[in-house]
């Protein structure tokens, strides 16, 4: 890998950080946390099956269940914020 694919890799990261901050920072605090509970009411009625075996969202090309959905969501973390985006954006919330 030279200097040159580490820089751009590095720039395209930083491009999706700060768009990612400027769509969070759109959606309005009362709305996240009211998609935010939506989520979390839809995944309590979830059976546990589903929940670790199939994918909800994929984030930054990885995917995620909808067990490592909750925990990012419940944790209040940068990828959480963009799981409930991306579900708001497809509307399944």
């Amino acid at each position: 890998m030279s200097r040159n694919d580490v820089t751009q890799d590095f720039s395209l990261e930083m491009f999706i950080n700060i768009y990612t901050i400027k769509v969070i920072s759109t959606m309005e605090k009362k709305e996240y946390g009211e998609l935010r509970v939506k989520f979390l009411k839809i995944f309590a009625n979830i059976p546990d099956k589903i929940r670790s075996e199939h994918s909800v969202v994929i984030i930054e090309d990885k995917p995620y269940t909808w067990n490592s959905a909750a925990i990012e969501v419940k944790n209040d973390t940068a990828i959480g914020k963009k799981i409930i985006e991306t579900l708001k954006r497809s509307r399944l919330i």
